[in-house]
C-alpha cells in the first residue's frame, strides 16, 4: 500500500512539473502573438501598398509561369486520350 502511494505521488509530481512548462510556453506564445499583431496593425497600410505593388509588378510573369507549367500536363493528357489509354 505504501509503495502505491509513493508511486502515485511521484506520478503526480511528474505530471505537475511537466504541465507547468506547457503553460509557460502557451503564455509565451500568447505574448508573441500579441506583439506580432501589434507590429502588423501598426504597419498594415504600408504592407498593403507593398503587397499591391509586388502583385502588379510580377503578375504577368507569374501568370505565364503558371500557364507554362500546366501546358505539358495538358498535352500529356490529350496524347493519352488520343492513344486511347
Amino acid at each position: 500500500m505504501k509503495i502505491l502511494s509513493i508511486a502515485s505521488s511521484i506520478l503526480i509530481l511528474i505530471c505537475a512539473s511537466t504541465s507547468c512548462g506547457e503553460y509557460d510556453t502557451l503564455e509565451s506564445n500568447k505574448q508573441i502573438m500579441k506583439r506580432v499583431d501589434s507590429v502588423y496593425y501598426a504597419n498594415k497600410d504600408s504592407l498593403q501598398l507593398l503587397s499591391d505593388s509586388l502583385c502588379e509588378k510580377f503578375f504577368l510573369e507569374y501568370k505565364q509561369e503558371a500557364i507554362d507549367s500546366i501546358r505539358p500536363l495538358r498535352l500529356a493528357e490529350i496524347e493519352s486520350l488520343i492513344e486511347g489509354n
